[in-house]
């Protein structure tokens, strides 16, 4: 075999590996509360990353594809990192669909490993001297999250079962003083 027909296989083989170590990293899945809404209705998306491999900490970078068809908002991060090189985070969002039509959500998936060594040596006591822990960052390609939006009959801001609530501070007053009432819309 010429030494150019050696080197090209061994870059396919590297490329290959390198995939499946990527693979093996993590796991992933994304789930909504619905999979048919209508345009301008509240929708809860949960993105779940899992560590696979053990060997480092690994932290995990979510961010949805910016579009003009949704509106995407980051409600909570949950990081369960309780057990030694499992770390565990949930990622939840408000989604609203602004057109009517089926909309594939993108996001861009990023896990960073750092090693034990990696994360002692960015931490020294003095806050000024510290230094940025050096990660090794692996793009992981998501399915895009498919859902149905279909269109309002009239013309709305919102769309959801909602309650009106109110509370009163104060059961008796004098006269003149106020009276503070509290509406909740839930």
């Amino acid at each position: 075999m010429k030494k150019s027909h050696g080197n090209i296989l061994l870059f396919i083989l590297i490329i290959f590996i390198t995939n499946i170590n990527a693979a093996d990293l993590a796991t992933y899945k994304i789930s909504a509360n619905k999979k048919s809404v209508f345009q301008k209705e509240a929708v809860i998306i949960t993105f779940d990353a899992q560590q696979l491999n053990n060997s480092d900490n690994m932290m995990f970078l979510v961010k949805p594809k910016k579009s003009p068809n949704y509106k995407i908002t980051l409600l909570n991060k949950k990081i369960d990192d309780k057990q030694y090189h499992n770390s565990h985070t949930t990622f939840t969002y408000l989604f609203f669909a602004m057109k009517a039509k089926t909309i594939h959500i993108d996001f861009d998936f990023i896990i960073q490993t750092a090693s034990d060594k990696a994360i002692a040596h960015s931490f020294v006591d003095d806050h000024d001297d510290s230094i940025a822990i050096q990660t090794h960052n692996k793009r992981i390609k998501v399915k895009p999250f498919i859902l149905k939006v279909q269109k309002l009959k009239k013309n709305v801001d919102l769309v959801g079962d909602f309650t009106l609530q109110e509370s009163i501070q104060n059961k008796s007053i004098n006269q003149y003083e106020s009276l503070n009432i509290i509406y909740t819309l839930k």
